[in-house]
């Protein structure tokens, strides 16, 4: 969905719309997207909510999982001044929630597919209790129990017979 900022009238301009996408594993499905966006100074607020479902791996397990989240996401949209010079520029914390366009036009889906990924967390556990995979024989711990013996590496041996010493 796309809005051109001549479109935008004072009181502001409504919008809602749902979209699925993937990126790499992760399937995202944006159940609302809905807000409001405000002329404001130079640029336009954005004020809006995003509830989205997540399918993700867990990173212990390695079984899919779905997670929600309700969000309320406000940008301050502002239009690049185009300078003929390409330079990187770092962003200060200030800066955090402003978006950059380009055109006269304000993308929505690239605001929520963003907005989306920055939501999913770095590390994906499906519970605080996953119990992961057996690193021997590959079984999935939450599931069934594995009959492997505990390898210890022989630069902890010593570290282990000192522990069982200590429990006698």
């Amino acid at each position: 969905m796309r809005i051109y900022f001549e479109q935008i009238p004072e009181e502001g301009k409504k919008f809602s719309f749902e979209k699925r996408f993937s990126v790499d594993d992760t399937d995202y499905v944006v159940e609302s997207f809905e807000g409001v966006i405000y002329p404001a100074g130079d640029g336009y607020l954005l004020d809006s909510t995003l509830k989205i479902k997540i399918s993700d791996i867990c990173d212990r397990c390695l079984e899919r999982f779905e997670e929600s989240f309700d969000e309320r996401i406000t940008l301050e949209i502002v239009k690049s001044k185009n300078n003929d010079e390409e330079k990187e520029v770092e962003l200060s914390d200030e800066d955090v929630g402003f978006y950059i366009v380009e055109e006269n036009i304000i993308d929505l889906e690239h605001i929520v597919m963003q907005e989306s990924v920055l939501l999913r967390p770095v590390k994906r556990v499906c519970g605080e209790d996953c119990k992961g995979i057996c690193s021997g024989c590959g079984a999935n711990l939450n599931i069934e129990s594995c009959e492997c013996k505990e390898d210890i590496d022989d630069r902890w041996k010593a570290l282990a017979d000192l522990m069982q010493k200590k429990q006698k």
